[in-house]
């Protein structure tokens, strides 16, 4: 019998800004800066003082960048929100939350942000106050257990969140005992995390080791009075003649999928104002996360349109989540007018004979003119994208490989938004890649007939079996083919059954 006693450690984690406001006068304004060296996305989640969401602001920081968001203008440009949200009038005040993108407890940001609320009537500042929201408590249990010798209990490991909902941590803390000899207990990666097993008499302490999850730090304020939202019309000050660009076209939130050549999308593009103006810049970026977390860019796409005219942007071998931005200058604007939404590309379905023609044609001039094709028939099942769910969005999404994203698409090349989203480029990269293991066998080859007199080459149709088995994940053990002991002739690999059964599998897909 032994008794249990538990532990947990925990880290800092989101922030939230306990007070804004805008209107009669007031004025809200965040600055978010990344310090990292990688890009980062959250978003800016205000709550009304009634409890209700009422907008969210994506954001996306390139390392070392920064974004600021006025709430005031949120309202005056009016554009939409991922939900469908407008800024509603006002005078408005409440919370705002500073989050990851799938505002989840789990989703840890390294920022640093700065907060003021301007009170244009009186010309005075007031300062905001910000929380590290996070866990309250950790407990496990049952404390204390009792299990007899070669029986076992499930122990449970839980944190209380600020907000008092209860998570259970159990398959995700590392569980250890302090006495083995009296009581184990399995941890994470193993079956049963959490399972204890009593092996003789006698007390054992068990820990369970949260690690990273935020703790809730508490309210950090500057000095200074926040100024009281007045009552009566909140825009009294403000002239009627607001100059606001208004997109039209994408709308927030919108799915675009990949049609010409199967690797670029189509926008339409429209942006209006009630001002008079005349162009507009667009502004395209995209991130694609794989599913092992590791984020992939593009560059940022440019392009002209009229004010309040149709128009196109045409992707180039990207896609996931963008962040589009309009501008524009118009008479009588006080500055620049901007709007800002998200939109996604995901990919599509290829025709089978479209895959086939394309990887015939990189590997025209080799011995067995097909063999792409059974390689991208093993590796990805002829398969770019497939249907799965990624940002909240179910779509054609890059077909990634068995540890959740390293490799990608047809020829499952090394990931990147590229080899994700253009199949021409996953194909021309798998076939470059091919010719490199070409390249290999044929040193392999030279250097067993250096050290071997009268060994003979080759055929060309056994460099390309050699090079199958470096192109697969068997490579390390040696090629398809080794000399036999008296150097007069090759054998199969004898110490490489998985090579070979990879490069046998190649041959018996092609299409």
């Amino acid at each position: 019998m032994f008794a249990v006693e538990p532990h947990g450690v925990g880290q800092h984690g989101g922030v939230s800004s306990v007070y804004w406001a805008y209107g009669g006068g007031l004025d809200t304004m965040y600055t978010v800066w990344n310090p990292l060296s990688v890009a980062q996305q959250m978003q800016l989640i205000l709550v009304g003082d009634t409890g209700a969401t009422i907008y969210s602001v994506p954001i996306r920081l390139a390392p070392g960048a920064s974004q600021t968001i006025d709430l005031y203008e949120l309202f005056a440009v009016g554009a939409a929100d991922a939900a469908g949200r407008v800024m509603p009038r006002g005078p408005m005040q409440g919370n705002a939350i500073l989050t990851g993108p799938k505002n989840d407890t789990t989703e840890r940001l390294t920022v640093v942000i700065s907060g003021g609320i301007y009170h244009s009537k009186t010309a005075t500042c007031g300062e905001t106050c910000e929380t590290c929201d996070g866990f309250t408590s950790v407990s496990a249990s049952p404390d204390p257990a009792s299990i007899a010798v070669s029986g076992s209990t499930q122990m449970s490991a839980h944190y209380t969140w600020y907000t008092g909902y209860q998570y259970d941590w159990t398959s995700n803390s590392q569980w250890s005992s302090n006495a083995t000899g009296v009581a184990t207990i399995q941890t994470t990666g193993q079956s049963s995390p959490g399972m204890a097993a009593g092996v003789s008499a006698g007390s054992a302490q068990f820990q369970a080791l949260f690690g990273e999850i935020p703790a809730n730090a508490g309210q950090i304020c500057t000095e200074g009075t926040l100024p009281a939202c007045p009552d009566g019309d909140p825009y009294a000050d403000v002239p009627a003649s607001v100059c606001v660009l208004t997109v039209n076209n994408p709308v927030n939130g919108q799915v675009f999928s990949l049609s010409s050549n199967y690797n670029s999308a189509t926008i339409p593009l429209n942006a209006s104002s009630n001002c008079t103006g005349s162009s507009v810049t667009w502004q395209f970026a995209y991130s694609y996360t794989a599913g092992n977390g590791t984020p992939y860019s593009s560059g940022v796409g440019n392009t002209t349109t009229s004010l309040g005219q149709n128009g196109n942007w045409q992707s180039s071998g990207e896609g996931g989540q963008g962040t589009i931005t309009a501008s524009a200058t118009a008479t009588g604007a006080m500055g620049p007018l901007t709007a800002n939404l998200v939109s996604y590309i995901d990919g599509t379905t290829i025709p089978n004979s479209t895959i086939t023609s394309q990887l015939q044609n990189l590997y025209s001039s080799g011995a067995t003119r097909d063999l792409l094709t059974g390689i991208a028939m093993l590796e990805s099942n002829y398969q770019q994208f497939v249907t799965r769910e990624l940002y909240g969005t179910s779509g054609y999404w890059p077909n990634e490989s068995y540890d959740r994203g390293s490799h990608v698409g047809l020829m499952q090349m090394p990931n990147g938004m590229g080899d994700a989203f253009d199949w021409t480029q996953n194909t021309a990269d798998g076939a470059s890649l091919f010719q490199q293991k070409i390249s290999v066998a044929q040193s392999v080859v030279s250097g067993y007939r250096a050290n071997c007199s009268g060994l003979p080459g080759l055929t060309a149709q056994q460099l390309e079996n050699d090079a199958l088995v470096y192109y697969g994940p068997y490579g390390a053990s040696g090629p398809y083919y080794v000399p036999n002991s008296g150097c007069s002739g090759w054998n199969v690999n004898p110490n490489n059954s998985n090579g070979v059964t990879y490069a046998n599998s190649v041959r018996g897909q092609m299409q």
